[in-house]
């Protein structure tokens, strides 16, 4: 099974067009997470800096990740 060899591992860390998926995939869950009323309420300033910093991480993820998805298509 390829969960059992490492390929799994191997397929998602070893290439990096999907570490940079992975890295926009988590700053937009941070953003959902963070965008719950309760923390929204509880924490607006760390509800405003987590948005700040993760749409930031997620525009930069997302610029990497289709530079090396349109280099590698060539």
């Amino acid at each position: 099974m390829w969960s059992f060899t490492g390929a799994m591992q191997s397929q998602l860390f070893g290439i990096p067009k999907n570490v940079w998926g992975l890295v926009a995939i988590c700053a937009i869950d941070l953003l959902f997470v963070s965008s719950l009323s309760f923390v929204r309420d509880r924490m607006y300033t760390l509800f405003f800096g987590i948005h700040v910093i993760s749409v930031t991480v997620f525009l930069l993820a997302v610029r990497r990740f289709s530079a090396l998805f349109f280099f590698l298509q060539h």
